[in-house]
């Protein structure tokens, strides 16, 4: 049985369903193009040890490896974040093996034996009606009539229940052999300066996020921020950046907008308005303004002097440094996590987070 990450699991029906290509939903930069290669007659050096080292140099000009890091340095982090992938799915896989092996030999049976006894044996069978109603449920995200996709929603509801009942016994295997995963996850250190947050200022586990206000991913993430705020309360710190994009016209506008409103100590408030609320243009923000009975003439002053541009543009280039090139962006104790991902995918790196906060 092969396992099957979080986000697969519980992705868009038509996803699930081979309707549509694995993705990972976020708001990037359109046109955006590489940089352009050196012009000219340039010598290279390979194997740079250190930031001092010339690896090119164009006449008398000498490009060094430190600079070299600075312009590939979110390549560099996103190969970095796939090779722990790769290591943590195979650390995933061997675990698993050997606490299999282990259990099947404690019952005398054979790891065949014990997954058909433990998983397949208790496993949900799909009924008809399970798959008339999740079509019902999703018709408007499944391209296509019932009778012709019937046989692929009884096929996934079957392996999205196996898959259940399997995650469900090895967990309780890992709690039994108290399995601890000492593999170190690349970490990024992202400046939480003068920024919004919630939660306790010594909470275990702080998740800072770059976002956009009229990236409409962004606004799908913002309800699974919320379901994880609530499920972890004081366990999180949430700290606030903007990352308005510059195809997104109302972006800039509602975030200087926000910064006025947490000038009169209603950030929070005002941002979840501009997540929820039906529009971002200046009217709108008046309204959200006046709903939350903010001082108008302060207000009003604040949003067109745009004192706080510079303050979000900090932002931006505070994520361009750190890797953020779409929107939304996460760092949960400085671990990437990119794009509207589900919940799952959140409580899976804050879990690990947790309990090594516990075992230190």
């Amino acid at each position: 049985m092969k396992k099957t990450s979080p986000w697969l699991r519980w992705m868009a029906p038509a996803v699930l369903l081979g309707l549509a290509g694995l993705a990972i939903f976020a708001c990037t930069p359109k046109g955006e193009e590489a940089s352009p290669a050196a012009n000219g007659n340039a010598a290279t050096v390979a194997g740079a040890t250190n930031p001092s080292t010339p690896v090119a140099k164009i006449g008398d000009q000498v490009i060094t490896d430190g600079e070299l890091e600075a312009e590939v340095a979110h390549e560099l982090q996103a190969i970095d974040a796939q090779i722990y992938g790769v290591k943590k799915d195979g650390l995933d896989r061997l675990i698993e093996k050997r606490l299999l092996a282990a259990e099947a030999k404690a019952r005398n049976l054979t790891v065949e034996e014990l997954m058909q006894k433990e998983v397949v044996g208790k496993t949900k069978h799909t009924t008809d009606e399970d798959a008339k109603k999740f079509y019902e449920e999703n018709k408007a995200r499944i391209p296509g009539e019932y009778a012709a996709l019937k046989d692929r929603i009884m096929q996934f509801l079957g392996q999205r229940s196996e898959e259940t009942a399997r995650q469900a016994f090895l967990k309780g295997l890992r709690e039994k052999s108290k399995v601890a995963i000492l593999l170190s996850p690349p970490r990024i250190k992202v400046d939480i300066g003068n920024a919004p947050v919630q939660g306790k200022s010594d909470a275990p586990v702080t998740v800072v996020e770059f976002s956009d206000y009229q990236c409409p991913y962004c606004r799908r993430a913002e309800e699974t921020v919320k379901i994880i705020q609530a499920q972890y309360k004081d366990r999180l710190k949430w700290v606030f950046k903007d990352f308005p994009l510059a195809f997104h016209p109302r972006a800039m506008p509602s975030a200087i907008a926000s910064r006025c409103a947490g000038e009169q100590g209603k950030f929070w408030e005002y941002h979840d308005k501009l997540f929820v609320g039906t529009g971002l243009e200046d009217s709108d923000l008046e309204r959200y303004a006046k709903e939350l009975s903010l001082d108008m003439s302060k207000f009003t002053e604040c949003a067109k002097s745009q004192r706080f541009r510079d303050a979000v543009q900090a932002d931006m280039k505070q994520g361009q440094s750190v890797g953020v090139s779409g929107t939304p962006a996460f760092f949960i104790n400085g671990r990437s996590l990119s794009g509207a991902q589900p919940p799952e995918a959140f409580r899976e790196i804050i879990d690990e987070e947790l309990a090594k906060e516990s075992a230190s």
